[in-house]
């Protein structure tokens, strides 16, 4: 057997009536190469988070149906995103029973553009490191209401009839200022 799985041997008599023992033998296989795979390769610099799929392949390239391997995932740019935070920048990501190991990349903040890697790595039982790169594009957009807070400030007391100064920042989830953002202000 050449494959993973299982196979069954059964010992039986020349007639192939009695059955004198039944054995099975589970193989497994070297992964040759690791994948990250991600529905959306483009994220929102707004806290938005893209999810991530790392597996293990085969010499054919199927999927290696195993649980329980560690596959590392790392964020080539914790400055645009990191993996399942927006500053973690490495998480073990484990297998699942069809051999999928999920995880997310999280952008940091918003206004903050560019091109950052989410890199899946994993050693296999011959020593050989396996790795793969996926670009993710971190992209401006408008903030969103459940990650965004805008903070209002004026300088002090101002007299009635006086003019006051105000000064509005909008921050993300994680207090990084969002630059270039209209403000609209209006009066009650």
């Amino acid at each position: 057997k050449t494959t993973a799985g299982s196979v069954t041997l059964t010992a039986t008599d020349q007639t192939g009536s009695l059955i004198f023992a039944t054995a099975t033998q589970v193989f497994t296989v070297d992964p040759v190469s690791v994948t990250l795979t991600a529905v959306f390769q483009s994220v929102v610099s707004n806290g938005s988070a893209v999810n991530l799929i790392a597996s293990l392949r085969d010499a054919s390239g199927n999927v290696i149906q195993t649980s329980g391997q560690g596959i590392t995932i790392t964020s080539s740019n914790t400055t645009l995103g990191g993996i399942n935070s927006s500053t973690a920048s490495s998480l073990t990501a484990t297998t699942n029973s069809s051999g999928y190991a999920p995880a997310n990349f999280t952008a940091n903040s918003a206004g903050t553009t560019g091109t950052a890697s989410a890199n899946a790595s994993y050693t296999n039982a011959s020593g050989i490191i396996l790795q793969f790169n996926l670009s993710i594009s971190v992209t401006t957009g408008t903030p969103s209401n459940t990650t965004s807070t805008l903070n209002l400030t004026t300088t002090g007391s101002v007299a009635a009839g006086a003019n006051a100064n105000f000064n509005a920042t909008i921050k993300d989830s994680t207090g990084n200022l969002i630059p270039s953002q209209d403000v609209t202000f209006s009066t009650t």
